[in-house]
């Protein structure tokens, strides 16, 4: 059964996160790698924008984050894309790297 494809909003932190992440591949990788990583993060929207409650919640965390979501990007698997349902929509809120204290950044959010 398919969902009804929603809304994608991009919150102020998680814009930060692209451009900090894009401009870390560009100057660690390449360019090629930094585009190629937008690339991926557009197709990474449409899963959870047709099927958002299909991810698991974060039910580890504390109860101010535990409705939020998790997809990883194709092809940087490592990066995940955290988001939550807001008005129906999906409200992406950070892009985060899974080396780094998720829950630490999402606590502070």
């Amino acid at each position: 059964m398919t969902e009804k494809a929603r809304s994608v909003i991009l919150g102020r932190a998680a814009a930060t996160d692209i451009s900090s992440i894009f401009l870390y591949l560009a100057m660690e990788a390449s360019l090629e790698v930094a585009d190629g990583f937008l690339q991926s993060l557009a197709t990474a929207y449409k899963y959870p924008q047709r099927f958002p409650e299909s991810e698991v919640e974060l039910s580890e965390c504390s109860p101010d984050i535990q409705k939020m979501r998790r997809w990883p990007v194709p092809r940087f698997a490592n990066y995940l894309v955290y988001y939550r349902m807001y008005e129906g929509n999906v409200d992406i809120v950070r892009i985060l790297h899974g080396a780094r204290d998720v829950r630490v950044l999402l606590e502070n959010f």
